[in-house]
């Protein structure tokens, strides 16, 4: 799509990495729920640079996302929660 957001690790670094507590873009209830049950306490770059853009989008626009979202990044790097964390938060 013309209207894709496009989201590539390479151009993300390390130094994006962001603690947990410190993400106001989350509910409190889901930091508690990754920093105690799940025991996450840094967001992996990809993390750190997706999740907001779609919480983002949902306070700014409809429940849909107004483009897609694709993300070129490792096995390991984070994309499953980066999908999943603003699913939840938006629920």
């Amino acid at each position: 799509s013309s209207v894709a957001k496009r989201f590539n690790s390479d151009e993300i670094t390390s130094s994006t990495s962001i603690g947990i507590d410190q993400l106001d873009y989350l509910d409190e209830e889901i930091r508690s729920i990754l920093l105690g049950d799940l025991k996450i306490e840094h967001l992996f770059p990809v993390q750190s640079q997706v999740i907001p853009y779609l919480i983002g989008q949902r306070r700014t626009h409809s429940p849909l996302p107004s483009a897609d979202v694709c993300v070129a990044s490792p096995t390991g790097s984070g994309k499953t929660l980066t999908y999943v964390v603003p699913l939840i938060q938006n629920i």
